[in-house]
């Protein structure tokens, strides 16, 4: 894989993340998967499986591994952040120096922020600013086993008209389904449905 083609680098390397990761490298994209911990991203390139989580969901050969978090970000325009609610300010704030110029980010972390409560369409847009496309991915149905990748809702804020398409064509396959919607907060309120 050339460093620069990837359709799609997923920041967070745990159950949801790896589980995005695969959904995508399996509809035929080339993904990058990113996690904090070199050694995790070690044990998951020889096992070539997240084996604590999906032990019976081998990777893709599409699905590439990246313990460089440089690396992994000029892989791709598209930036997927799946990481716990706790720390995703602190993420955004890590990736935004290393971003391409180009970049867009998408996430599927839920919750609000820890130590204020705020939601996280208002931590990302402070911590990258306005110039960064952003967009919310929804997940319609989750469960504690990840051994299945259940279907998936995404929705867009239309302001970036362009990640819809690039978001879809990534995202669509038999089990992902990819929408878009007026805005983020649209998007919310019927999370909490």
């Amino acid at each position: 894989m050339n460093q620069r083609n990837a359709s799609m680098t997923v920041i967070g390397a745990g159950s949801y993340g790896t589980a995005l990761a695969i959904t995508l490298a399996r509809n035929g994209h080339e993904v990058v998967l990113w996690g904090h911990d070199p050694e995790h991203i070690a044990t998951l390139e020889r096992d070539r499986c997240n084996a604590a989580f999906l032990p019976d969901v081998p990777f893709p050969n599409t699905l590439h591994l990246e313990s460089d978090l440089a690396t992994a970000l000029a892989a791709s325009r598209n930036i997927l952040v799946v990481v716990p609610s706790h720390v995703f300010g602190e993420v955004l704030r890590q990736i935004k120096p290393l971003m391409r110029p180009d970049a867009r980010l998408v996430w599927a972390t839920k919750g609000l922020e820890a130590e204020t409560g705020r939601l996280l369409q208002d931590v990302a847009r402070e911590a990258l600013g306005d110039q960064i496309p952003l967009a919310l991915s929804l997940a319609q149905r989750l469960r504690k086993n990840w051994r299945q990748v259940y279907r998936r809702l995404f929705r867009w804020p239309r302001p970036t008209r362009p990640l819809p398409m690039i978001s879809s064509s990534c995202c669509t396959a038999a089990k992902v389904s990819a929408f878009t919607a007026t805005r983020i907060s649209l998007a919310c309120s019927l999370a909490a449905r």
